[in-house]
C-alpha cells in the first residue's frame, strides 16, 4: 500500500518553523543549562540520555507510521 510520508520540520528544540526557531536563539541564556565534566560517569550519563531519545524518537515515528497507515 503506497502513502507519503509527511513530517513537520524539527531541529530538536521543539521548533518547526523559523520564527520559533528564531525566537528560541534570542534567548540562549534563558536556554543553556551549564555543564561541568567531571568523569566517565559523566560520559555515561549522556550516552544514556542520547539513548533514550532515540528510542523516543524512534517509538514516535513508528506511532506516526501506524497511524498513518490505518
Amino acid at each position: 500500500m503506497p502513502f507519503e510520508l509527511e513530517f513537520a520540520g524539527s531541529s530538536g528544540l521543539g521548533t518547526s518553523t523559523a520564527k520559533e526557531a528564531k525566537e528560541y536563539f534570542s534567548d540562549m541564556a534563558r536556554h543553556r543549562i551549564p555543564f561541568k565534566y567531571s568523569n566517565a560517569e559523566d560520559d555515561t550519563a549522556i550516552e544514556l540520555v542520547s539513548h533514550v531519545t532515540l528510542c523516543f524518537n524512534l517509538l514516535q515515528t513508528l506511532w506516526y507510521l501506524v497511524h498513518r497507515i490505518m
